[in-house]
């Protein structure tokens, strides 16, 4: 078995998904070099196993207490219209996908990745990880690749994600930037004809 990892330092921030995709696998590479994880989908010229590869199953608006939009901050943009920056959160369900030629080995694996998580959910969530929630781990599956048989474990958890957004301005604020723009065509397009002031000579 591979050793544990070091204790990872983290800085408080907001991750988004595939941040936290990328965080678990900077992680868990540190703990366990041995076993690769990659994005689910990934192309490499030559897989080996065992490995571990993630997805996102689904991703909805959360729903619930404290799952409204609230607002970040308020700013005039560069044309004077009042904007609000709002963050909306969002429910994920990442699955994490052992593949192993034994299944002892898968198992031991699957064994340790959940482990890890628990060992490391406090890091993930100082990081910027709203909420980190063990979901279930999925039916043990097996198939034939490249005429190897691996066997497959899978765990899947429940992210929360906050994503910030912004906001247009009051509806009038819009109406006169639209006005405004629509003038400024119509001078553009109207610019009056030159007319010569000096007189033919024959």
């Amino acid at each position: 078995m591979v050793h544990e990892g070091p204790t990872f330092q983290t800085a408080n921030g907001n991750l988004s998904l595939s941040e936290f995709g990328e965080l678990v696998s900077r992680i868990w590479l540190e703990a366990y070099p041995s076993v690769p994880m990659y994005p689910y989908g990934t192309a490499t010229d030559d897989v080996s196993y065992p490995n571990i590869t993630w997805r996102c199953i689904t991703r909805r608006r959360l729903e619930g207490a404290g799952a409204k939009s609230r607002i970040v901050d308020e700013f005039v943009d560069d044309k004077g219209i009042g904007r609000t920056r709002k963050s909306g959160f969002y429910r994920c369900i990442v699955e994490y996908r052992v593949a192993a030629e034994s299944p002892k080995e898968a198992n031991q694996i699957i064994d340790a990745f959940e482990r890890f998580m628990e060992q490391y959910a406090g890091d993930l969530k100082r990081a910027g990880v709203r909420e980190l929630l063990y979901v279930e781990r999925k039916t043990d599956a097996y198939d034939r690749v490249d005429g190897k048989v691996i066997n497959f474990r899978s765990s899947q958890y429940e992210m929360h994600e906050e994503t910030v957004f912004i906001e247009s301005g009051p509806l009038i604020e819009v109406i006169q930037l639209i006005v405004r723009a629509l003038r400024n065509a119509e001078d553009t397009s109207t610019e009056p004809a030159i007319v010569s002031t000096v007189d033919n000579v024959d």
